[in-house]
């Protein structure tokens, strides 16, 4: 178990042994858990993923897999524990042939969403060492529920503890650092013509490696400001090293100079509060903004961001870090995006999404997916807020009066219909998204039917 703080490069090691043991033919399963991923951020495919590399790792299994899926179709519909027993154990425990140890790479247990499931899994994977010989590599940054799990009796024992900052990463960031400043220089000759070589000097080069405190997120990030192409890379690196050490007054300088371009508040507001990220073109359907312009307006953000090329692959944030000082007021300051007003300004765009198409065609399509499932998650969210009464009266009555004024009364019918897939008037719906707009549809009546 690999316990360790964000950015220390968790990620980056498990990889590379998940690589190398690819390699050697002993990794039997890998899997990396990623909040930014909608299917990577819940144990709902962690089961059937493993299923299936595990057959290819032990094809001799496969004939049993298949067996067991037969008989009991529903299986993976059922409690984790059943899953594994019958998907992974019974397969491998009625094998003749010897059985080599087996290594399992898991990356990123805190980027799980499902706490208590995350819990159940770890502790019935710890339980199968006992049958067959699995090895776990697990990598997460410290979180309570986590260090719970293993901190266990029943666990403990089981486990041997490594964190990455008890480890001295200072000579791998400064072979990093250099071989990644070469290439500044490599690629900007005119702009480095004349600087003093070699650059940085070893004295600022030491100096970078203390502010890094280990932190490899630190030092990929710098590198990657100072070489975006925005700027003198000289000069950008003497505006870095004059800032304190850690990787949040890194966020804050990158931040400050992306802030000049146009819509990056409100576009990296809903990066950050989306219920599950979109593609370009989808975001920039919600936002009434071109790709193009979601692109400028990250412009300033390559060194923190991955941006795609291409419409249909989303914006996501190189490290969970980013998110999470994003979140913080007191880490993130004047950059802090506020929970309630970017829910507010994603619930605003929802409905003038829905209301721009049914106003034009009278019935929603796939591209409103994301505005019809998940405006009333987001109104949830602001209603939360102890001032959200206030916001609502001065930032979304017109916008709801305009929203129920496209809509005529049986549209709004069959998309309530529709959404919770109700088969007729007082069905009960399991969908808790559905009941809440059926709530905000009579409240919204209510309130504003004389507006009609």
């Amino acid at each position: 178990m690999g316990r360790q703080y964000a950015g220390s490069g968790k990620s980056t090691v498990a990889h590379t042994i998940a690589a190398q043991c690819d390699h050697d033919q002993r990794l039997a399963f890998s899997f990396f858990f990623s909040r930014s991923k909608l299917d990577r951020s819940e144990t709902t495919k962690f089961v059937p993923t493993f299923a299936y590399q595990l057959a290819k790792f032990f094809p001799a299994i496969q004939t049993s897999m298949q067996q067991a899926l037969a008989h009991d179709p529903s299986i993976l519909a059922q409690r984790l524990g059943d899953q594994i027993k019958k998907l992974i154990i019974y397969p491998i425990l009625i094998m003749t042939e010897p059985v080599s140890p087996m290594i399992v790479v898991i990356d990123g247990l805190d980027e799980c969403g499902e706490k208590d499931s995350l819990q159940e899994l770890v502790r019935l994977l710890i339980d199968m060492t006992n049958q067959r010989p699995f090895r776990f590599l697990f990598t997460s940054r410290p979180e309570p529920h986590i260090q719970q799990t293993f901190e266990s009796p029943t666990t403990e024992r089981k486990a041997y503890f490594l964190k990455l900052q008890d480890f001295n990463a200072s000579d791998d960031i400064r072979k990093y650092l250099r071989r990644h400043f070469s290439a500044i220089v490599e690629k900007e000759p005119q702009l480095m013509r004349d600087v003093p070589k070699p650059w940085p000097s070893q004295q600022d080069l030491e100096i970078l490696v203390g502010q890094s405190e280990g932190l490899f997120i630190y030092v990929s990030t710098l590198v990657g400001f100072i070489g975006d192409g925005n700027g003198l890379p000289q000069k950008k690196l003497q505006v870095v090293m004059m800032a304190h050490k850690g990787v949040d007054p890194l966020y804050d300088q990158v931040l400050s100079e992306a802030r000049k371009f146009e819509n990056f508040q409100r576009v990296i507001g809903a990066i950050v509060y989306l219920r599950h990220p979109l593609n370009v073109g989808e975001l920039g359907q919600l936002l009434q903004l071109e790709p193009s312009s979601i692109r400028l307006a990250l412009r300033g953000c390559q060194s923190i961001l991955a941006i795609p090329t291409v419409d249909s692959e989303s914006v996501r944030p190189y490290h969970a870090s980013l998110r999470d000082f994003l979140t913080d007021g007191d880490r993130a300051k004047r950059h802090f995006l506020n929970l309630m007003e970017h829910h507010a300004f994603i619930l605003i765009h929802c409905l003038k999404l829905m209301a721009i198409n049914l106003e034009n065609s009278g019935e929603g399509n796939g591209d409103l997916e994301y505005a019809h499932q998940n405006w009333c998650h987001h109104f949830s969210l602001v209603l939360l807020h102890h001032r959200a009464m206030s916001v609502i009266e001065s930032q979304f009555s017109d916008e709801m009066v305009t929203f129920m004024r496209k809509m005529e009364k049986q549209w709004l019918k069959i998309w309530i219909y529709k959404l919770a897939d109700f088969d007729t008037v007082g069905t009960v719906c399991q969908d808790f998204n559905a009941v809440l707009a059926r709530m905000m549809v009579c409240l919204i009546f209510s309130e504003f039917g004389r507006s009609y």
